[in-house]
């Protein structure tokens, strides 16, 4: 989990706030705008993911922004 620093979307610092390792058949919820990261820390492992976005007011479709990251202290590019 990351806390974001700054007002642009684009381009921001970020810094880590929580680190949870997870084992095979865990499950886990990450709260909406939530900045964090995923994927195994082996390359010998797989790893995947289902997102599941909810439409919480009516008639507006939930978005997933992806960014490019160094996974340490920037965000500099929206992917998606």
């Amino acid at each position: 989990m990351y806390r974001k620093f700054g007002n642009q979307k684009k381009f921001f610092r970020i810094k880590v706030t929580n680190i949870i390792k997870l084992n095979t058949g865990d499950c886990v919820h990450i709260p909406a705008m939530m900045l964090h990261t995923h994927g195994s820390v082996s390359k010998k492992i797989n790893f995947s993911h289902i997102a599941i976005n909810t439409f919480p007011k009516r008639k507006i479709e939930p978005k997933t922004v992806w960014y490019e990251s160094d996974f340490n202290n920037k965000a500099d590019n929206i992917l998606a």
